[in-house]
């Protein structure tokens, strides 16, 4: 009997039409989530599916690059899965503050601050619009920020008492920014004014206020700038 052909076979891709009924039951209900996604206690209420056959078609439908896991920066104990055409929400996954294993980039927030700082002593004064067009232009840093994301930094820049800000009066360095435009300056030249721990209560130049609760990810319990405040 001659020797056989080499010939190697792929497996053909399985179409959505082609999902068992357990599988296409999981999907559905991980699918209607969107962007929220689901963890697997919930699924399993909704399903009725129980270990090990949960498990098992969990894991088909991951391989199968239906559904995908996030981490969920609230719950991070919990296993959380989206659909693979979807986004986990920025209230989940922290945005591009977090890394995708659900930690703060700590690298980022600090390269992010050392950059805008660098650039306002360069331009003497500097707006939130002008820092995020260079930034995200430049290509400094591989996610595109956002004005209000650069707007953060900026405030988390004057808490540290690194940069003061001011209104434009469109006078002298001024001179290119419209009036009454927020503006930030180093209050570490000579003559600048320095911004004393007391001149503001942190909480209220704080964008994540609506966010902060006392067992939260954002919590007064953990915030570096309240517990400056309350040593002063």
């Amino acid at each position: 009997m001659g020797r056989q052909p080499n010939i190697s076979y792929q497996k053909r891709k399985r179409t959505d039409s082609e999902l068992t009924d357990t599988e296409r039951k999981l999907y559905d209900v991980v699918r209607s989530k969107e962007d929220m996604g689901i963890w697997t206690g919930e699924m399993k209420k909704e399903t009725r599916l129980q270990d090990p056959e949960f498990t098992k078609i969990l894991d088909s439908l991951v391989k199968l690059k239906k559904i995908k896991k996030f981490v969920n920066i609230k719950y991070n104990k919990r296993k959380y899965f989206i659909a693979a055409e979807f986004e986990p929400s920025k209230e989940l996954s922290g945005g591009v503050w977090y890394t995708e294993e659900g930690k703060l980039d700590t690298d980022l927030i600090h390269g992010l601050k050392v950059l805008c700082k660098k650039l306002i002593v360069r331009e003497n004064v500097a707006t939130s619009e002008s820092l995020t067009e260079f930034i995200n232009k430049s290509g400094v840093v591989n996610v595109k920020c956002s004005k209000e994301q650069i707007t953060e930094i900026l405030r988390c820049l004057v808490l540290d008492n690194e940069i003061v800000e001011v209104k434009s009066s469109e006078i002298g360095v001024f001179g290119k920014i419209s009036g009454g435009t927020p503006s930030y300056r180093c209050s570490n030249k000579e003559g600048d004014p320095k911004v004393g721990a007391m001149a503001s209560f942190p909480c209220g130049a704080c964008l994540r206020i609506n966010e902060c609760t006392p067992n939260g990810v954002i919590s007064p319990m953990t915030c570096v700038y309240y517990t400056k405040w309350l040593d002063f």
